[in-house]
């Protein structure tokens, strides 16, 4: 009940000079609002009058900050028309000062994409010649700066003492210095990589006990995609202090296997197998034909090995596997069709010794049978 007549005592206290008071902030609000585009256009043509295609100056990094920091002027001078308390003003006139910060601090960050003009004349002008990988690099570490800027200018605006914080700290500042030097090895283990160039994004690489196709890059950090999908996110100084295979840059794979056929296996039928695998996979175009090598390589105690080896060109990992799945389905066919089967190591020794067995189990059946038939014959002479 008292809610509802507050209420009302308001709508009965609120004056024609105060309705007139808001209607010129909206109006203030609704100007802004319409020439905040037009004003940022303005602006950037003016430091960029060379340029004439409107959609190069609408992309411009300070464009859309320009075109905001302009809206929240329009609405902090309709606040600051109205008639709102000394204190209000004070905290207004506050915000207003970190949104500019943050304004500002987007238009600045945005300034030093990879794509920017910036890296563009940085080229022109000097003797810098990075790459995508490096200029993205840079971009990630000028913005962090850029922000880690800002974001103390905020802190200051509210009123917060960063270096009576810091020193307030006392024993945190131990720990505080611990992360530093973990996340500057990050940031000096990830320009290593950016400038050794031991690998890019869409490289697959082998790191430790990992291995995936680089999918990110930061100065912390770089994430590969692993043969699940799943990402993994290795910290840039272990990177830099592990070895790296890159598969990335090679234009061949190798792959070889040794078939192992059973020792009974006659010399004709080797010869018939060893052509007919080397027919067979000349005529795989994935093979690079002069690197293809079918011997009979060995003889011992498990069996004669056939070896091939071989080269291909699909480097791609996942077009790899399934190169691989055509070869060795390709091997099974041919020893189907010649009705040979690979060896086993204790197989056959296993039947042989069943073998034996057997053998020995007829023979002195045999013995019994034939001294039956000798017995039944003397007692029949007799």
């Amino acid at each position: 009940m008292n809610i509802i007549e507050n209420f009302i005592n308001g709508i009965k206290s609120i004056t024609m000079e105060n309705i007139i008071d808001v209607l010129i902030s909206l109006i203030v609000v609704i100007l802004f609002f319409m020439v905040s585009r037009f004003i940022s256009y303005l602006i950037i043509k003016i430091f960029n009058f060379k340029v004439k295609d409107k959609k190069k100056i609408k992309a411009n990094a300070f464009y859309k900050p320009i075109s905001t920091f302009i809206r929240i002027t329009g609405i902090y001078i309709a606040i600051m028309l109205l008639n709102v308390s000394d204190a209000a003003k004070v905290n207004i006139i506050k915000l207003y000062k970190i949104l500019t910060i943050i304004c500002f601090a987007n238009g600045l960050a945005n300034s030093f994409h990879p794509k920017s003009i910036i890296f563009d004349k940085l080229e022109e002008k000097t003797n810098y010649s990075g790459d995508k990988q490096l200029n993205s690099f840079i971009s990630k570490l000028i913005k962090a700066v850029v922000y880690v800027i800002a974001g103390y200018l905020v802190l200051l605006e509210l009123g917060y003492n960063i270096g009576g914080l810091v020193t307030g700290l006392g024993i945190s500042s131990v720990i505080i210095a611990f992360a530093a030097q973990d996340i500057a090895k990050n940031l000096f283990g990830g320009f290593a990589i950016i400038t050794d160039k031991p690998f890019k994004v869409g490289d697959w690489i082998e790191v430790g006990n990992y291995s995936g196709t680089v999918v990110d890059m930061t100065y912390r950090s770089t994430k590969i995609k692993a043969v699940d999908n799943t990402i993994i996110t290795i910290n840039n100084s272990t990177i830099a202090e592990s070895y790296v295979k890159n598969w990335g840059n090679i234009d061949r794979r190798r792959y070889s296997v040794t078939l192992n056929l059973p020792l009974h296996t006659s010399e004709e039928k080797i010869n018939k197998l060893l052509n007919k695998i080397r027919f067979v996979l000349k005529t795989n175009p994935d093979i690079l034909e002069d690197t293809l090598e079918v011997h009979f390589d060995n003889i011992d105690t498990e069996g004669i090995k056939l070896f091939i080896y071989m080269n291909t060109s699909k480097t791609d990992y996942t077009e790899y596997l399934v190169f691989k799945d055509t070869i060795n389905l390709e091997l099974i066919k041919i020893l189907e069709s010649e009705n040979v089967k690979l060896a086993y190591p204790g197989k056959n020794i296993y039947i042989n010794a069943i073998d034996e067995i057997k053998n020995t189990e007829n023979m002195e059946k045999l013995e019994k049978d034939a001294k039956k038939e000798v017995k039944a014959l003397n007692e029949k002479n007799k």
